[in-house]
């Protein structure tokens, strides 16, 4: 039969009364959060994208396009995030999405656009809640920690106290990544030439058009 040392013994216990408090919260913050319903529209956290694609006459003129997106970004207190030849990523601060995507727009024919808004309030909200737990149950636990007078006691709770250390620091750089996705809309602009094809170029569209047609009906 396995025995407990008597310092764990004592050291269990007290480990146990802290995360049953710190569970109570959790389901205290639930039920408050089901009582009180969803948030009202202008409440909600979204993170935002906008994925465009844009002809332009020449490809000679990619890079002052790309420059052109960088300065719309700049001049919103936004930021690159990406760069290349035909391509640029860059962030706005959300609210400003929709006029960046005006001035982006104008910049050549736009053959694709996809602008779309995820919601994350509930996921925001779960993760601050936890967040809020994991802090009082490490204060909680530093608590008996400082009143531990056995050795086997200290090691215990400093291997639990540990443990949630790291979980709280790797919800903590969770909500910093999903906060920023909220503050800071995304823009992807990818860039093509708008190459119109010659007389034959139109005979060969044409046999390709009619073909698909025998193939695929829409």
């Amino acid at each position: 039969m396995s025995t407990v040392s008597a310092p764990h013994r004592i050291a269990l216990p007290l480990i146990a009364f802290a995360l049953t408090a710190c569970g109570g919260a959790a389901d205290r913050a639930q039920a408050f959060e089901t009582q009180a319903g969803p948030a009202a529209p202008g409440d909600r956290l979204l993170a935002r994208t906008a994925d465009l694609t844009l002809e332009l006459d020449d490809e000679d003129d990619f890079d002052a396009a790309l420059d052109r997106v960088a300065k719309i970004a700049e001049a919103r207190k936004g930021f690159i995030v990406q760069r290349s030849r035909d391509r640029i990523v860059v962030k706005v601060p959300s609210p400003t999405l929709d006029e960046a995507l005006v001035e982006v727009e104008r910049l050549g024919e736009v053959s694709e656009r996809d602008v779309r808004a995820v919601d994350v309030t509930t996921e925001h909200t779960d993760l601050a809640v936890r967040i809020e737990n994991l802090k009082r149950l490490q204060a909680r636990l530093r608590e008996l920690v400082a009143q531990a007078t056995e050795v086997g006691q200290i090691l215990e709770i400093e291997k639990e106290l540990s443990r949630v250390t790291t979980e709280l620091e790797r919800m903590e750089a969770q909500m910093r990544v999903l906060s920023g996705r909220v503050a800071m809309a995304t823009i992807s602009v990818d860039l093509e030439e708008d190459v119109s094809p010659g007389p034959i170029g139109w005979i060969g569209y044409g046999i390709y058009r009619g073909v698909k047609w025998l193939f695929v009906w829409d």
